[in-house]
């Protein structure tokens, strides 16, 4: 196929795209909801990367940085979901507990690295 016809159906797909999602937003409500939907389902891979990081002792104060974008995305998910749709209340626990375990064991790690000391070579060589 001709790369011009790739490209212009790419640009083309892309245009027609964001039609579909802004038809689920209906009033600011919706709009709400469907953007805390859309970052639980970004937040997902996420939060499995981050607890396989978890698991490896040297990467636990990278986790800090996760731990913060789980408390921003916890505080959407309240902002989008409490006051329009109590039923979906399941959004918020989703983000809190790796937010929890994420912040616990970053800051733990960071509070328990060993501090770094000077080594003076030379004085050790001459004794």
């Amino acid at each position: 196929m001709n790369r011009n016809v790739l490209v212009i159906t790419f640009i083309g797909s892309l245009l027609i795209l964001p039609e579909f999602a802004s038809a689920m937003c209906a009033d600011a409500a919706s709009c709400r909801i469907f953007s805390a939907g859309m970052f639980f389902i970004l937040c997902s891979p996420i939060y499995l990367i981050g607890l396989i990081l978890l698991a490896i002792p040297d990467s636990r104060s990278a986790l800090v940085v996760f731990g913060i974008f789980g408390l921003l995305a916890t505080i959407q998910a309240a902002y989008a979901v409490i006051p329009t749709r109590p039923d979906l209340l399941y959004y918020l626990p989703v983000h809190i507990i790796p937010t929890v375990l994420f912040l616990f064991f970053g800051i733990k790690s960071i509070r328990n690295r060993s501090k770094i000391s000077v080594v003076d070579v030379q004085n050790k060589l001459i004794q």
